[in-house]
């Protein structure tokens, strides 16, 4: 069964068809409740990554807003565990070495909606520059036995599954708001390339002041202050070379 699984995750085209059938395999070995965060390029410094950490989820929005809301989730066990371990660990197992803490206030929302028992995984250094983690829960009220047995029936093949979900999550286009125009993009393109003002002015057919112009709106749209700065916040957040995957592979 896990071979349909991998077939589907490897064969998705889209972000949104990616996250269904991850889903729909988890449910498959019983965790109803998904709940998954990363951040790629993790060397670089934050003022370039924030922002664009990713989050998928299955929870209701509502309850996922009580996760993510003033970085909850970030102060939480949980969090501080998978920054710091690879592999997995059972929120029963997490809440029993941090047993002389203070509760945070991660866990106490989860313990009023009913959501401690979990199962989490660490997908640190699965890929190159990335960190993901993933938090699996079977269903509202679940316990910790339910997720034990659950884990000890299909928790290998969910791991697999978790880290080939994390693999395309880091390699795949994702559907992000575009924040630069087709000129703007191009231009920055073109001087990622090596090209001096003049050469790209023309490349394009426009004169060196309107390359000028549209390197500088392309800064500000990007908060950034130098040109190679919006290059690298631009590709961070793939706006560079939209069809770089559409290039034949023999040629």
């Amino acid at each position: 069964m896990i071979d349909e699984w991998l077939e589907r995750l490897t064969s998705c085209e889209e972000t949104s068809a990616l996250h269904g059938a991850f889903f729909e395999a988890m449910a498959h070995f019983g965790f109803n409740n998904v709940f998954y965060s990363a951040r790629f390029l993790v060397p670089l410094p934050s003022s370039l990554t924030q922002g664009h950490a990713v989050t998928v989820t299955n929870l209701p929005p509502d309850i996922a807003r009580q996760f993510t809301d003033s970085g909850v989730i970030s102060q939480s066990l949980w969090a501080d565990w998978v920054f710091n371990n690879s592999g997995e660990i059972s929120s029963r197992e997490l809440l029993a070495s941090a047993s002389d803490a203070a509760p945070t206030q991660m866990l106490r929302i989860a313990r009023r909606l009913d959501l401690v028992a979990a199962q989490i995984l660490s997908l640190r250094d699965r890929e190159l520059r990335s960190h993901g983690a993933l938090l699996l829960n079977p269903h509202v009220g679940a316990e910790h036995e339910d997720v034990a047995r659950l884990w000890s029936i299909g928790g290998r093949q969910v791991r697999v599954l978790a880290r080939v979900f994390h693999l395309r999550m880091a390699t795949m286009r994702r559907d992000t708001r575009k924040v630069l125009t087709p000129r703007q993009r191009e231009v920055l393109e073109w001087r990622s390339a090596g090209k001096t003002i003049a050469e790209i002015g023309t490349i394009l057919g426009v004169t060196p002041a309107t390359v000028e112009k549209h390197m500088r709106l392309a800064r500000e749209a990007l908060g950034a202050e130098t040109t190679a700065q919006a290059i690298l916040k631009a590709h961070v957040a793939q706006e560079l070379f939209p069809d770089h995957d559409r290039q034949n592979p023999f040629a």
